[in-house]
């Protein structure tokens, strides 16, 4: 499972995120997120938050997270972030938001940036926050990226007993249920069940466990490692698609969960630049032909 997809997922969820980690920025101001394809060198940027103010104040976010060495990676983000604010026309600022793995990665030589990388563009190390405690529900969220086996349940258990709304449970449980099937999905559905501490009776009010524990039934003892990879890439991408579209109908639900593994990585990336179901539903016929 490939992170940047738990990225999309966190930042449809949790616009709210960039004033957490950008000091100085308004946490008052609304955000609007898109994922989109700068055209002609086909660069992909993987946030642009821009704000939903009619005033030019608040600067367009980008945002890129990185988790292994790239020596391209900050060419890449600043080619991407140019291209795009004169492809766009954008007559706001701009700021950048870089979430990385850890300060010894190797992203590439910093002197061309330097001045940007100590101001307008913030890096944010997701290895400060393996120690780190009371933690906000978005830092949280993230944190469960970077703990490992042993903790990462009892984190996950503790940030959803945090939630303070009953209608917000469903929301945050799916985020978190993704996390934890694309980090170990060796340990099946009862493993990630005992990590949660849910119980099969409890699952309820979860429509992801009632999905799974049908298609497990439905295919008996088939439950071996590439299954459960395939299942958690298919409850990834429909979450995504539900964030974006609203609830999609059952009928494209099936045919989502019908894909290989291979089809899923790629809807996975052709998502982002639906406009609307039609073109969902367009790939789908096509792909599902083939």
């Amino acid at each position: 499972m490939k992170t940047d997809k738990l990225f999309y997922a966190i930042f449809l969820f949790r616009t709210r995120l960039l004033s957490e980690l950008i000091p100085g920025l308004d946490p008052a101001c609304e955000y609007d997120y898109a994922a989109p394809v700068v055209k002609e060198t086909e660069y992909r940027i993987d946030g642009v938050f821009t704000p939903l103010e009619p005033t030019l104040e608040q600067p367009v976010v980008f945002v890129e997270a990185q988790m292994q060495p790239d020596s391209e990676f900050y060419g890449r983000f600043f080619a991407e972030v140019y291209v795009y604010l004169h492809q766009y026309q954008v007559e706001r600022p701009w700021r950048g938001l870089l979430i990385l793995a850890s300060r010894s990665q190797r992203l590439g030589n910093e002197r061309p940036y330097f001045e940007p990388l100590q101001g307008q563009v913030q890096r944010f190390y997701l290895e400060d926050l393996l120690e780190a405690e009371n933690l906000s529900p978005t830092l949280s969220l993230m944190q469960l990226l970077v703990l490992n086996a042993t903790t990462t349940g009892p984190a996950a258990q503790k940030l959803l007993a945090s939630v303070a709304h009953e209608a917000d449970y469903p929301k945050w449980l799916d985020v978190v249920e993704a996390i934890l099937v694309s980090k170990f999905p060796e340990a099946g559905l009862e493993g990630v069940r005992k990590m949660l501490g849910i119980q099969t009776e409890n699952l309820s009010h979860t429509q992801f466990y009632q999905d799974v524990l049908k298609i497990g039934e439905e295919l008996g003892e088939q439950r071996g490692t590439q299954l459960g990879k395939q299942q958690g890439e298919a409850e990834i991408i429909l979450r995504l698609l539900n964030y974006r579209f609203g609830q999609i109908d059952l009928p494209l639900e099936t045919q989502v969960r019908a894909l290989t593994t291979e089809k899923l990585e790629a809807l996975s990336l052709a998502l982002l630049e639906f406009q609307n179901i039609s073109e969902l539903q367009a790939w789908l016929g096509f792909n599902n032909s083939l």
